[in-house]
């Protein structure tokens, strides 16, 4: 398939959002999506990412492989499906 920017968008946006479940499910050991879900939009971005995007790896526990942008990602799919309860949480985490 040609790279075209809409191409890359869409591929960023699937990268992004996978890997901030990714490092909800891995880091914080908080998942928001159930494993059937999860597994859904994990194949769903390997098909859609180049073999270079890290969607293509084995999960990891260890923050320094998740990007800024990929764990703010995260904590805005934290609040959005768990709630304002887990704002005391960021604070911990920024602060």
């Amino acid at each position: 398939m040609k790279e075209t920017p809409i191409v890359t968008k869409v591929e960023r946006i699937f990268e992004t959002t996978m890997m901030a479940h990714r490092y909800l499910y891995y880091v914080l050991s908080c998942p928001v999506l159930d494993d059937h879900r999860y597994t859904e939009l994990e194949h769903k971005a390997q098909q859609v990412c180049s073999q270079k995007s890290p969607v293509h790896k084995i999960g990891s526990s260890n923050e320094d492989d998740y990007t800024k942008k990929q764990i703010l990602a995260a904590h805005i799919l934290l609040l959005t499906y768990r709630g304002i309860d887990n704002l005391l949480f960021l604070k911990e985490y920024y602060v």
